[in-house]
Formats: structure tokens, C-alpha cells, sequence
């Protein structure tokens, strides 16, 4: 697990953009959030051969915006995967297959910083998955 705590805000006034805007000591830095967190709980009951894991990330608000008026939620999302391990010889291969967004959860995914068109916020993409196999040799 990883949880991060950052307090980035201004410590002094000054004027931002066009048109002129007052932004006030305190205001928090836009895109930097206060607060996320990450988990994971696995299980592999055939050791390295199998394992499935889901994940939780969380994400406190996200300001858009130097003057703090405009905000994307704060969010959870939780996410699956599975993998299965054969080795032979120098030779380690994986199939996996992940889901992302497992719950099909609507959130804001990044913020575009002091967009002048107003147009802050990029969805983050719905349940989708991910399946794949990774090969690695050692020589």
C-alpha cells in the first residue's frame, strides 16, 4: 500500500493569465492532489505459476485552475488482473489479462491546468481490458 499527503499551495499572492487574475496566498497548486492512496491484495495459490490481484487507487480533488474555482472530484477505481507464469530453461513467459475501471465508475481522469476555453476536464476511460503475453529471456 501507498498513501501520499502533499500541501501545494501558493505562498504568496500574484497575478496570473489574461485577463489579469488575482490568485491569493493558500490556493492550492492546480493538477497536485492533496491526497492519493493505493492497495493491492494478491493471491497466488500455485505460487509463481498463478496469481490474481485486485487494485484500489483513489485520488483526492484535483484543482483545474490557479484561482481553485473549478475542481475534478475527488475518485476510487478499482482494477483486476490475472496472470498465469510458465518458465522453461532462460525463459519466463506470462498471459495476463487485466480490467481497468472494473466497476465502470464515470471520473474525471486529468485536468488540462487553466484551459482559456474552459474545457478542464478529460474523462478517464470506462471498463476496458487489457490481455497480453510477455516473453523474457536471460542470456
Amino acid at each position: 500500500a501507498a498513501l501520499s499527503f502533499v500541501d501545494a499551495r501558493y505562498r504568496d499572492d500574484f497575478i496570473s493569465g489574461t485577463p489579469a487574475l488575482a490568485v491569493p496566498a493558500g490556493n492550492y497548486l492546480p493538477g497536485v492532489p492533496r491526497r492519493t492512496f493505493y492497495s493491492e491484495a494478491r493471491w497466488s495459490p500455485l505460487g509463481q505459476a498463478f496469481n490474481t490481484a485486485f487494485e484500489l487507487r483513489y485520488s483526492d480533488r484535483v484543482y483545474a485552475s490557479d484561482s481553485n474555482a473549478e475542481w475534478a472530484a475527488p475518485y476510487s477505481v478499482v482494477n483486476w488482473r490475472i496472470v498465469f507464469e510458465q518458465r522453461a530453461s532462460d525463459w519466463r513467459i506470462n498471459e495476463f489479462v487485466r480490467i481497468e475501471n472494473l466497476f465502470d465508475k464515470n471520473y474525471v481522469g486529468s485536468v488540462i491546468i487553466g484551459d482559456t476555453n474552459r474545457r478542464f476536464f478529460e474523462p478517464a476511460p470506462r471498463r476496458n481490458a487489457i490481455v497480453g503475453i510477455n516473453a523474457v529471456s536471460r542470456f
